[in-house]
Protein backbone atom coordinates (compact mmCIF):
# COMPACT_ATOMS: atom_id res chain seq x y z
CA UNK A 1 0.00 0.00 0.00
CA UNK A 2 1.21 3.52 -0.77
CA UNK A 3 -0.07 6.62 1.02
CA UNK A 4 -0.38 10.12 -0.48
CA UNK A 5 3.16 10.98 0.68
CA UNK A 6 4.64 8.03 -1.17
CA UNK A 7 5.33 5.95 1.94
CA UNK A 8 4.83 2.25 1.59
CA UNK A 9 3.59 -0.41 3.95
CA UNK A 10 3.52 -4.15 3.50
CA UNK A 11 2.19 -7.15 5.31
CA UNK A 12 2.61 -10.87 4.87
CA UNK A 13 -0.53 -12.95 4.48
CA UNK A 14 -0.52 -16.73 4.85
CA UNK A 15 -3.36 -18.55 3.13
CA UNK A 16 -3.92 -22.06 4.40
CA UNK A 17 -5.94 -24.58 2.41
CA UNK A 18 -8.24 -26.66 4.59
CA UNK A 19 -9.52 -30.12 3.85
CA UNK A 20 -13.22 -30.29 3.03
CA UNK A 21 -15.52 -32.87 4.51
CA UNK A 22 -15.64 -35.04 1.41
CA UNK A 23 -15.28 -38.54 2.85
CA UNK A 24 -17.90 -40.47 4.77
CA UNK A 25 -16.67 -42.58 7.68
CA UNK A 26 -15.68 -46.14 6.81
CA UNK A 27 -16.26 -49.05 9.16
CA UNK A 28 -13.16 -51.02 10.03
CA UNK A 29 -15.32 -54.07 10.79
CA UNK A 30 -17.71 -53.90 7.82
CA UNK A 31 -19.53 -57.20 8.31
CA UNK A 32 -19.33 -59.52 11.19
CA UNK A 33 -20.90 -62.34 13.06
CA UNK A 34 -21.29 -62.15 16.80
CA UNK A 35 -22.11 -65.22 18.81
CA UNK A 36 -23.54 -64.81 22.27
CA UNK A 37 -25.12 -67.12 24.77
CA UNK A 38 -28.72 -66.47 25.74
CA UNK A 39 -27.50 -66.18 29.33
CA UNK A 40 -25.57 -62.96 28.61
CA UNK A 41 -26.69 -60.23 31.00
CA UNK A 42 -28.38 -57.02 29.88
CA UNK A 43 -25.85 -54.19 29.57
CA UNK A 44 -22.92 -56.37 28.53
CA UNK A 45 -20.98 -55.09 25.50
CA UNK A 46 -21.32 -57.70 22.74
CA UNK A 47 -19.62 -55.89 19.85
CA UNK A 48 -17.38 -52.89 19.26
CA UNK A 49 -18.04 -50.71 16.21
CA UNK A 50 -15.06 -48.86 14.81
CA UNK A 51 -14.91 -46.41 11.91
CA UNK A 52 -12.33 -44.04 10.44
CA UNK A 53 -12.82 -40.76 8.60
CA UNK A 54 -10.29 -39.81 5.91
CA UNK A 55 -10.95 -36.07 6.06
CA UNK A 56 -7.75 -35.41 8.02
CA UNK A 57 -5.67 -34.63 4.93
CA UNK A 58 -2.85 -36.64 3.36
CA UNK A 59 -5.19 -39.64 3.14
CA UNK A 60 -4.73 -40.42 6.82
CA UNK A 61 -7.71 -41.08 9.04
CA UNK A 62 -8.92 -38.62 11.63
CA UNK A 63 -9.12 -39.93 15.19
CA UNK A 64 -12.44 -41.77 15.19
CA UNK A 65 -13.23 -41.05 18.83
CA UNK A 66 -13.32 -37.29 18.24
CA UNK A 67 -15.37 -37.02 15.05
CA UNK A 68 -17.72 -39.96 14.60
CA UNK A 69 -21.13 -40.61 16.13
CA UNK A 70 -22.53 -44.14 16.02
CA UNK A 71 -26.17 -45.20 15.85
CA UNK A 72 -28.29 -48.24 15.02
CA UNK A 73 -30.66 -47.70 12.10
CA UNK A 74 -32.00 -51.25 11.98
CA UNK A 75 -32.42 -52.81 15.40
CA UNK A 76 -35.11 -55.52 15.38
CA UNK A 77 -37.16 -55.54 18.57
CA UNK A 78 -34.87 -52.82 19.98
CA UNK A 79 -32.63 -55.51 21.50
CA UNK A 80 -29.33 -53.65 21.22
CA UNK A 81 -28.01 -50.29 22.31
CA UNK A 82 -25.00 -48.39 20.96
CA UNK A 83 -22.93 -45.80 22.78
CA UNK A 84 -22.90 -42.89 20.29
CA UNK A 85 -19.45 -41.66 21.25
CA UNK A 86 -17.46 -44.88 21.19
CA UNK A 87 -19.49 -47.47 19.24
CA UNK A 88 -19.89 -50.05 22.01
CA UNK A 89 -22.91 -52.22 21.22
CA UNK A 90 -24.54 -53.71 24.29
CA UNK A 91 -27.50 -55.91 25.03
CA UNK A 92 -30.54 -53.79 25.91
CA UNK A 93 -32.91 -56.66 26.70
CA UNK A 94 -32.39 -60.37 27.22
CA UNK A 95 -32.35 -62.79 24.30
CA UNK A 96 -33.89 -66.27 24.13
CA UNK A 97 -32.65 -68.85 21.62
CA UNK A 98 -36.00 -70.63 21.53
CA UNK A 99 -37.82 -67.41 20.58
CA UNK A 100 -35.35 -65.87 18.11
CA UNK A 101 -32.05 -67.29 16.91
CA UNK A 102 -30.50 -64.31 15.13
CA UNK A 103 -30.72 -60.56 14.71
CA UNK A 104 -29.52 -58.58 11.71
CA UNK A 105 -28.72 -55.04 12.81
CA UNK A 106 -27.45 -52.11 10.78
CA UNK A 107 -25.12 -49.52 12.26
CA UNK A 108 -24.37 -46.04 11.00
CA UNK A 109 -21.31 -43.86 11.58
CA UNK A 110 -21.76 -40.12 10.97
CA UNK A 111 -18.95 -37.57 10.89
CA UNK A 112 -19.12 -33.95 12.10
CA UNK A 113 -20.13 -32.81 8.61
CA UNK A 114 -23.12 -35.14 8.57
CA UNK A 115 -21.72 -37.64 6.05
CA UNK A 116 -22.46 -41.34 6.44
Amino acid sequence: AIDSGGLRGATRIVVRVLDENEHAPTFVNKNGNVYLLESVRVGVVVFQLSAVDYDGGCDSPVDADDDIVYSLVNNPENVFNVAPGNGSVSLKVGVDYEIRRSYAITARAVDEGGLY
